[in-house]
């Protein structure tokens, strides 16, 4: 059990962090933006400078390139590629070389060889030469682009220098975005329109998320919408976790809108060229709302591994689980951040075909599964445990139950009951987490502190003294309180996660409101069963005295004990809607 217990508490500090000392991953070559635990970047001047060796070139020129800063200050990290100025600007163009292998590394992104390159380690430096080698067909004007990292969180991003080809070429405007009002037929959602909706009772204007899609010969049009300041994203997948999925994302920087291409090789998000294949791409943002539609091929390649040509197809012929997610932006930049609040999904795989209504999800079942185990664990049997071991003594007086009072044999199935379903559902969630925000690990905490609580309840019982030891009246109160500590706990765990980031405003609250009348009535019936007890005790102390009668003390009427059940059968049902509704 201490094993169970260890473990656990390990889980609860699994995280996922990424950093690399080592360079930056080829998934962030078109974001170039170094997600060092949520780090902004600076908004002064950068001191670090790209200075390029001459003023023009042609192709197949070798280019040589210093990254440095004036001052003589060191840096320890950097990422560069070339890119052109207008056209197809997401394209990573040439190749590097006779850079410092001691420092800097080259690396391939989709398709190209050694085309950006960057940091090998954190050692720090005052300057960085190399050469690019231009390819050896026009591409136009070139813009040089770094981002270059004084320490773990201090970075100047988009740093920039421009490079004039000798021979412009007229270049066609890419990826045109469109800002005017979209208008969403939502009467058309299940007719003419397939629709994904988000919560599972809204009915399309009341819907705080959503997705409706309709197909013609050679496309997919999509609109979406989310209540986000800055993205929301749609993804594709074979599964409802996170992970081998493709996206497409809609930003808002509050001035510029843009649509991005991208991969989730695992919990993060790898940027994709968009290869000129999305068109129709429009956006509006009003009121908290941001709303994008665009029309994808029903077939687009995604790079899987960006340093080979490891290429996966997602082809929407098929029939695949949609995901929705959305969040902020860093300032200043379209760099989308982690979303907080968890993405909504497809309960069943789609058809883009078939216009019907899909339901989303934002909790996994694993989850709901455990959070409804853990309710019923405590809003009904953890209570009956308490109430009848210190209220309901008396229950079925003078019958005995394979030997022993029919109540003690309620109490410890109650508390066994207790104690196997909060362990499964501890046990199912710990197996399934990949990472916790501050909040939730809180939670994870109070649920250690809850397991470890009925684990010694069990083991106290187990080795209670017996009725007539010096020491019994010691130890029941110990139980009694850690009883009642254990009880709190669980209560307090789930104030805590109905408060997280990753829920819903509107599940936020209806989880707050069921957890609070829960609690409510807990304490009003222990109040009740508190007066009921002190006013039976009085009394037969009265007849003991005045009459020389005896009469059972402490006793609490066997009906109120049945109300109390159904007060919490009544209150469960809620708090199981408050995790199975949204």
């Amino acid at each position: 059990m201490n094993m169970l217990i260890l473990t656990l508490i390990l889980w609860t500090f699994h995280r996922s962090i990424y950093s690399y000392p080592q360079g930056a991953p080829s998934g962030s070559v078109l974001t170039m933006f170094p997600k060092h635990q949520a780090a902004n970047q600076q908004t002064t001047k950068s001191p670090f400078i790209i200075e390029v060796g001459q003023s023009s070139f042609s192709p197949s020129d070798q280019v040589n390139v210093s990254l440095y800063a004036p001052d003589g200050r060191n840096f320890i990290g950097v990422i560069l590629v070339v890119q052109r100025q207008s056209g197809d600007r997401e394209e990573v163009l040439g190749n590097f070389g006779n850079f410092p292998e001691e420092k800097v590394m080259a690396g391939n992104f989709i398709g190209g060889r050694a085309n950006y390159v960057t940091h090998k380690n954190n050692d720090p430096v005052s300057e960085i030469k190399l050469t690019w080698t231009a390819p050896d067909v026009e591409t136009g004007n070139v813009t040089f682009r770094a981002t270059f990292l004084e320490s773990f969180k201090v970075f100047w991003w988009n740093v920039t220098s421009d490079l004039p080809s000798n021979t412009p070429t007229q270049q066609q405007a890419n990826d045109m975005i469109v800002i005017e009002p979209i208008s969403i037929d939502h009467d058309a959602c299940g007719v003419t329109l397939g629709c994904l909706l988000y919560p599972i009772y809204c009915n399309g204007p009341d819907c705080t998320v959503g997705v409706t899609f309709s197909t013609d010969q050679d496309n997919v049009t999509f609109q979406m919408w989310a209540q986000a300041e800055s993205y929301v994203s749609v993804g594709f997948s074979t599964d409802i976790d996170m992970g081998d999925d493709e996206t497409i994302s809609c930003t808002f920087d509050g001035t510029s809108v843009g649509f991005q291409h991208g991969y989730n090789p695992t919990r993060h998000n790898d940027r994709q060229y968009k290869m000129g294949l999305l068109s129709e791409m429009a956006s509006t943002y009003v009121d908290g709302m941001l709303t994008c539609s665009f029309k994808r091929p029903y077939v687009m390649n995604i790079s899987t591994n960006n340093e080979d040509e490891s290429m996966v197809t997602f082809d929407l012929h098929d029939s695949y689980h949609v995901m929705v997610a959305w969040g902020d932006v860093f300032e200043g930049t379209d760099v989308m951040a982690k979303h907080q609040q968890l993405p909504v999904t497809s309960s069943q795989q789609i058809m883009f075909n078939n216009y019907v209504i899909y339901r989303g999800r934002s909790l996994p079942l694993y989850t709901n599964i455990h959070g409804v185990l853990m309710l019923v664990a405590w809003i009904l049997f953890g209570g009956i445990t308490t109430i009848v071991s210190r209220y309901h003594k008396q229950l079925a007086s003078g019958t005995k139950l394979l030997g022993t009072d029919v109540w003690f044999q309620v109490h410890r199935l109650c508390a066994v009951l207790t104690f196997g379903i909060t362990t499964a559902s501890a046990i199912l969630i710990f197996l399934k987490v990949y990472g916790l925000t501050k909040v939730a690990e809180l939670h994870g905490w109070l649920g250690i502190a809850v397991i470890s609580g009925v684990v010694l309840q069990i083991i106290g019982g187990l080795c209670r003294p017996g009725s007539k030891s010096s020491i019994r009246p010691v130890f029941n109160w110990l139980h009694f309180i850690l009883g009642k500590s254990t009880h709190i706990a669980a209560a307090l765990s789930c104030y805590v996660i109905f408060n997280t980031d990753f829920l819903s405003a509107s599940q936020q609250l209806f989880g707050t409101i069921v957890t609070t009348v829960w609690v409510v009535l807990q304490l009003a019936w222990e109040m009740i069963f508190e007066i009921c007890k002190i006013r039976k005790t009085t009394k037969a102390a009265y007849c003991l005295k005045n009459e020389g009668t005896q009469e059972t003390t402490g006793s609490v009427p066997s009906i109120l004990l049945f109300f109390y059940i159904v007060t919490m059968v009544a209150v469960l049902f809620p708090a199981v809607m408050a995790i199975f509704f949204f």
